[in-house]
């Protein structure tokens, strides 16, 4: 607030201030200030705080105006202090604007708005179908069916190629138009790799949420699980965005009127889905074999049969008894069905 209050003086002093709309200025105070208190609380937690960097000019690369100063008018955006530009509408906006986020993306601009949408439409109700997803670096996704979703390895696949572009980014003379040009080709190559990634996980996202009405998956911190394999497993976990994948289910589970279930990771794996004995095994054994009951199958699939009774005992449900006879039935007819998951 002091901050804020301090604007119009700055501006005095500043002719450039003034030619900006000042919630835009306002905004970026805001932004500074959630940045430090992200900090203070990382530091209270234990984690690796951070410092907040400072965002050069090619660094900085929005900004947002809320409340007002912004509108549509035909195939125009108008933005006050800058004025009319014409812009692409990729769909017909529905409900009450908020803000409006100027983004540049390479060589890309684009405009973010924020909007207050009206109550959604109740939806038919589906028959109830419970699904559990069990999150991994060899598969994907392991769904509590027995079937798998592939990893895509979308940085993986083209890091040869990127770590080639990014020797001859160092070779380029700094401040020279070639390296800024050489940067730029970067950037659309990371540009692309993050719209694949993103398309994927879309579509997978919705033929899940059309498929099942409930949804069981681990509460994973995703950040943690990083910084501790640092060396080893980090851009592989990065590569897989289990994190964007449960955001998108999140929303779209709530859109289409179907539920979602974070649970417990705990022991999801070392639990037999079976008798319930729990049998402690390394990250690198992949199957899952009880000495109790003598059950046998992939410790992925074991443990999203877990997350799956895990969620249902949240909402009081519990899953179908199965004999062993009609689990090893199940088993071996799984094997015979394609075990990869396709969406439509």
């Amino acid at each position: 607030m002091m901050q804020q209050n301090a604007l119009p003086g700055l501006k005095q002093r500043n002719p450039a201030l003034a030619e900006m709309h000042s919630q835009v200025l306002q905004d970026a105070l805001r932004r500074i200030d959630k940045a430090f208190k992200s900090f203070y609380s990382r530091v209270k937690r234990g984690q690796k705080p951070g410092y907040p960097r400072f965002k050069g000019a090619d660094r900085y690369n929005s900004f947002t105006v809320p409340q007002s100063g912004f509108g549509l008018e035909g195939k125009k955006l108008l933005l006050s202090r800058i004025g009319p530009i014409s812009i692409k509408l990729h769909r017909q906006i529905n409900g009450t604007m908020k803000t409006c986020t100027i983004k540049q993306e390479t060589d890309k601009w684009y405009a973010i708005f924020t909007i207050d949408l009206q109550p959604a439409p109740q939806t038919v109700p589906r028959p109830t179908s419970a699904i559990g997803i069990d999150a991994g670096l060899e598969h994907l996704i392991t769904l509590s069916t027995g079937e798998t979703v592939e990893h895509p390895k979308f940085y993986k696949k083209t890091e040869q190629q990127l770590a080639f572009e990014q020797r001859r980014l160092s070779r380029k003379k700094k401040g020279s138009k070639n390296r800024r040009k050489q940067k730029l080709q970067i950037q659309k190559f990371h540009m692309k790799i993050a719209n694949k990634r993103q398309d994927f996980l879309h579509k997978l996202s919705r033929q899940l949420v059309s498929d099942y009405s409930i949804i069981a998956y681990e509460n994973l911190e995703i950040q943690n699980m990083q910084m501790k394999n640092a060396v080893k497993l980090s851009k592989s976990i990065a590569d897989a965005s289990w994190g964007i994948l449960m955001r998108m289910l999140d929303y779209k589970a709530e859109e289409a009127g179907s539920q979602v279930i974070k649970v417990d990771a705990e022991y999801t794996s070392q639990t037999c889905s079976r008798c319930g004995a729990v049998a402690k095994k390394l990250l690198s054994e992949r199957m899952h074999s009880c000495i109790s009951c003598g059950l046998v199958m992939h410790r992925d699939h074991n443990a999203a049969i877990n997350i799956l009774k895990k969620g249902l005992g949240k909402i009081g449900q519990e899953l179908p008894e199965a004999t062993p006879a009609r689990v090893e039935e199940d088993l071996q007819t799984m094997k015979q069905e394609a075990a990869t998951f396709r969406w439509r």
